[in-house]
């Protein structure tokens, strides 16, 4: 177990350096705050492909760019489901203190299972929500991707705090996501051609 653990947070470390090589290369590739606040999942939706495209070093469009407000909000409000149904675990038995660590883990459990869905969704793949979920049995199963993911967010909800600007932390967060994707649809696409 502390051993899969420390697997997962060495992969989270590894695919942030990348990202944050990839960023610090081109800087000027990060979107605007006015911009995110206005564009929301969309905005982020014409970022992640343009960032894919350049992962990949093609010339591929994502004409299909609508509906991620939707999956977005979807996805969260799962994971917000989650966090609150594990929460009142430790609020029935009496062990409050312990319902933000229950929280925080409902939240990401979920999480885990729909981390791929967005990169998915721009390949318009056709079940993304099930797809996501076969990726992350791919990448060692809910546990571990919990450990990578919380990786990638505590960089991303905290990176600017540590005077790494909150901008440049979110995106190599996501950037990172997009790494991770290709990684594993490419190890999928090697498997399935065997």
């Amino acid at each position: 177990m502390a051993l899969r653990i420390a697997e997962s947070s060495a992969r989270g470390i590894a695919l942030l350096r990348q990202a944050l090589e990839i960023i610090d290369a081109d800087a000027a590739t990060l979107p605007e705050w006015g911009d995110i606040a206005r564009g929301g999942f969309g905005l982020g939706a014409a970022w992640m492909a343009s960032r894919l495209n350049e992962l990949r070093m093609s010339a591929l469009t994502h004409t299909e760019l609508t509906g991620f407000g939707a999956t977005g909000t979807i996805k969260y409000a799962l994971c917000v489901l989650g966090a609150l149904a594990l929460g009142m675990i430790p609020w029935r038995v009496g062990v409050t203190p312990l319902i933000p660590l229950a929280m925080v883990f409902g939240f990401y459990a979920v999480e885990a299972q729909m981390v791929f869905v967005f990169p998915l969704r721009l390949d318009q793949d056709s079940t993304p929500w099930r797809t996501s979920r076969a990726l992350t049995s791919d990448a060692g199963g809910t546990l571990s991707v919990m450990m990578t993911v919380l990786i990638l967010a505590s960089y991303m909800l905290a990176g600017g705090f540590l005077g790494r600007g909150f901008r440049r932390s979110w995106c190599a967060g996501s950037l990172a996501v997009l790494i991770w994707y290709e990684s594993l649809a490419c190890e999928r696409s090697a498997r399935a051609v065997k």
